[in-house]
């Protein structure tokens, strides 16, 4: 009977373990590593001038000037337990290589913006792109566009870097648009 009654303590013991054997309920470590500095996006979403998202139509974004809304809006959602940088870039190809930079925010604990956060950016008529976190300005920070369009529409790439404090560990993700 003794032999039983340790035989079930065990049980009990081990389904609270993980994988590796022991118990934790950290589970941002679990998941991503020991270092739970390194921010990770969980989410990334955009909804674009005509109040279309990519939640629902990931292919059929646009960018525009001449959209019924005058903002569109870059919405994230990030795993970190410490503070991160969030930098938006866009480009006409899937990499933050010569890719124009956006807008920078500082996140995390004690910021204005924190692990569930957002962007709002409007494109001017003369193809550039400024960004604030209120959605109507003071759009400081414009950026020229002008030589990622060849065509109209311009298929291009916005894509959203996370970094450590030190950006020294990113995690980036990008969603395919159309500027007009």
């Amino acid at each position: 009977m003794k032999k039983f009654i340790l035989l079930i303590a065990s049980v009990l013991f081990l389904s609270a373990c993980n994988e590796e054997g022991y118990y934790s309920d950290h589970y941002y470590e679990d998941h991503h590593g020991a270092d739970a500095t390194i921010p990770l996006i969980r989410d990334y979403e955009l909804v674009d001038n005509y109040l279309k998202s990519s939640e629902f139509e990931a292919q059929h974004l646009y960018l525009s000037p001449f959209g019924p809304e005058e903002a569109f809006e870059v919405n994230w959602r990030i795993d970190s337990y410490s503070g991160y940088n969030a930098h938006l870039y866009i480009n006409d190809f899937n990499s933050l290589h010569r890719a124009i930079h956006l807008s920078s925010s500082q996140c995390g604990p004690g910021w204005d913006c924190d692990w569930d956060s957002y962007q709002y950016c409007l494109v001017d008529a003369d193809y550039r792109i400024g960004c604030d976190q209120a959605e109507f300005g003071p759009w400081q920070g414009w950026r020229n566009i002008e030589p990622l369009i060849s065509q109209s529409p311009q298929p291009a790439w916005l894509l959203l870097e996370v970094c450590d404090v030190y950006d020294a560990f990113c995690d980036v993700r990008s969603l395919p648009v159309h500027l007009e």
